[in-house]
């Protein structure tokens, strides 16, 4: 499950990732593999259980890290596996915040409340540069005056330019 943006951390991530006893570490995607068995139809019913498949320390060019695997499956109602996943994470600490650019003096305010939410019966949206990042990530618009402030300031304007698509 992915927690709201206002449960993200300084570093930008999300306080639990790391598995339990680890308490919070900086997490990166080590690699994903798949096994698909059969495929799954529309309407049917699939459970996915997963489990922690090995953690192991190892010493890293910037300190130690944690390499876990997590094993997911997923079955169908009758109980056969239709997939077998494959999640590798690297975790460490995180490194020290890079100093403020020069021209970031008057990026605006990070705005900790939720992106999407209700007011009466009005859809409210209240995109920050994490999420237009991530959307701009996902449609491939990949022009920096979507997601970068310096640029967008460079080009005249006083934040990035919100992509059509997100105001659906």
């Amino acid at each position: 499950p992915a927690p709201f943006h206002e449960d993200l951390v300084a570093d930008g991530q999300y306080a639990d990732l790391a598995p339990p006893g680890l308490g919070h570490l900086q997490s990166l995607l080590g690699g994903q593999d798949w096994e698909l068995v059969r495929p799954v139809r529309v309407g049917e019913t699939v459970t996915e259980e997963m489990q922690i498949g090995s953690v192991e320390e190892r010493e890293g060019r910037n300190g130690p890290m944690v390499f876990v695997r997590e094993d997911s499956v997923l079955t169908d109602a009758a109980g056969e596996i239709v997939m077998r996943g494959y999640n590798h994470l690297i975790f460490r600490e995180a490194p020290p915040p890079p100093p403020p650019l020069a021209d970031e003096a008057d990026a605006p305010e990070v705005d900790r409340a939720p992106i999407t939410s209700w007011d009466g019966d009005v859809l409210v949206k209240r995109p920050d540069l994490v999420s237009l990042f991530m959307f701009d990530a996902v449609i491939w618009a990949t022009h920096r005056l979507h997601w970068d402030a310096s640029q967008a300031r460079k080009e005249g304007l006083r934040a990035p330019v919100l992509p059509g698509w997100m105001m659906s």
